[in-house]
């Protein structure tokens, strides 16, 4: 009986295109053809178990023992690559393949420095601890296997999936098992687990210094019962802060402009369009006012012409909560519009009285007694009064 198990994708999101994550399976590519043409060369660059060499942490993990050895790795590094570098993108993942490398040379040397014995080499553990990472930042995504076996000489084939929780815990297991069966000496198993302990530590300080965007379902979330609660990475939140500081300061230019451009219109005697472009500005952003001198001016541009004149209605109200020195003539200029022309005779009582307020000279107390008079009388002849 003959079988094997190839992981062949995941769901987790990709938000960087893994172009890094191709590039580094091409330079372990190229460095075992580098082997084969230089095997002499190739030795110095082997993690050797004798001796303290910060080169060959780095190099010993792109390096392989033969063509099996780098394909099956090279499989895993593809899914993992893709996930990490999805989320963090391809300067990040580069920096986190040779740190994790850089640990776990340090630390295999250091404590095989006066052991001694032949070396290692492969970038199985980085890719474990690319697995222990991908468990902390993606837990409940899928990874789906193409499972091939030969029983008999008849072939059978089927796919699956799988979390990567589950997934990462078995592999993980299994190198503890193993290290646990020989005795706790240096192996594979002991290589890859030394790759899989600074692999855990940077998914995990990379999650809590928020460098990474799990959009709240990395595994500390998920057991603290915050599934789902997004947390923004400080480079999301300084793009947020500087995208807000970048359109408070538009809005101000926009408020300024739309200032001169109400300036210029009454200016020009095109009181519509400055009245369109105060309603624009104002339905854009509530800071915007209009002066007092250009709320007098857009009201006497507007009631020149009867065509235009329900349109300074709205300007002059405004003007009655906002101002206090012409209160008196333009609350009289309403007051007699809303009496003879919309026929509304209590409404022009109140702005009558809203007048009086103010001090009123000789010609407007006689003009508001003759409003009040045909109000009270329009009141007495049961007219009937519609709102707006």
């Amino acid at each position: 009986m003959f079988f094997f198990i190839i992981p062949t994708g995941t769901d987790a999101p990709c938000y960087h295109w893994p172009f890094a994550t191709f590039g580094m399976i091409w330079l372990n590519v190229v460095v075992l053809v580098l082997q084969f043409m230089f095997p002499e060369v190739a030795e110095y660059f082997i993690l050797d178990f004798g001796s303290w060499n910060p080169i060959q942490w780095l190099t010993s993990s792109i390096m392989h023992a033969g063509i099996g050895h780098l394909v099956s790795n090279m499989i895993i590094l593809a899914i993992v690559g893709y996930v990490i570098e999805g989320k963090v993108g391809w300067w990040r993942f580069i920096a986190i393949y040779f740190l994790i490398a850089a640990i776990a040379g340090c630390l295999v040397q250091t404590t095989m420095l006066f052991i001694g014995g032949s070396g290692a080499l492969g970038a199985s553990g980085v890719i474990f601890g690319m697995i222990a990472i991908v468990m902390i930042w993606a837990p409940e995504n899928e990874v789906s296997f193409l499972f091939f076996a030969l029983i008999f000489l008849y072939p059978m084939t089927t796919t699956f999936s799988a979390s990567i929780l589950i997934v990462s815990f078995l592999l993980l297991a299994l190198e503890f098992l193993s290290i646990a069966f020989s005795g706790f000496g240096m192996s594979s198993a002991m290589l890859h687990l030394t790759g899989a302990m600074p692999g855990a530590l940077i998914g995990y300080l990379m999650v809590q210094w928020r460098w990474v965007d799990c959009e709240g379902f990395d595994l500390m979330s998920i057991g603290f019962g915050r599934r789902g609660e997004r947390v923004l990475t400080v480079q999301q939140e300084q793009t947020l802060i500087r995208e807000k500081k970048e359109a408070a300061a538009q809005a101000l230019e926009d408020l300024h402009k739309s200032g001169e451009m109400v300036e210029m219109y009454l200016a020009k005697g095109h009181f519509e369009m400055a009245l369109n472009r105060y309603q624009i500005q104002r339905k854009r952003d509530k800071r915007f006012h209009l002066t007092e001198a250009q709320m007098i001016a857009l009201i006497n541009g507007l009631w020149q012409e009867p065509r235009t004149r329900a349109k300074a209605v709205p300007v002059m109200e405004l003007y009655l909560k906002t101002h206090h020195s012409r209160r008196v003539t333009v609350a009289l200029k309403l007051a007699r519009h809303e009496l003879l022309t919309k026929e509304r005779p209590k409404r022009c009582l109140e702005l009558i009285k809203l007048a009086s307020a103010s001090p009123m000279n000789e010609k407007e107390t006689a003009f508001a007694k003759q409003l009040v008079a045909k109000a009270k009388a329009m009141i007495q002849s049961g007219s009937i009064e519609f709102s707006d």
